[in-house]
């Protein structure tokens, strides 16, 4: 599992794409994003989200979920269509079911 938190923008995308390239992920099969502490995910931030995410997918080829977000996120993630890149739950127990854990 993965916690955002703060303000997520390109440069946190950026070292979150980064940090998947260079993970050991042997035996890994799902990440979770939780957005709980994350007020706001700006335009520059979801591009940079969606970079780690096809990191995570293509190179490591794991399934991706995000949990916990405010209505707020949650509605410029199904807008922006974020839940084609992954997944969407409202908690991290749903999302862990889900995958199988």
């Amino acid at each position: 599992m993965i916690s955002i938190s703060g303000y997520f923008s390109d440069i946190l995308g950026k070292k979150l794409t980064e940090a998947a390239r260079e993970a050991p992920l042997d035996g890994v099969r799902f990440v979770i994003f939780d957005f709980s502490d994350c007020p706001v995910v700006n335009s520059t931030g979801l591009a940079a989200l969606i970079c780690a995410c096809e990191v995570f997918q293509d190179e490591h080829h794991l399934e991706v979920g995000f949990c916990r977000m405010s209505n707020l996120l949650l509605e410029a993630f199904q807008i922006s269509g974020m839940n084609q890149v992954g997944a969407l739950f409202a908690t991290v127990e749903e999302a862990k079911v889900f995958f199988g854990s």
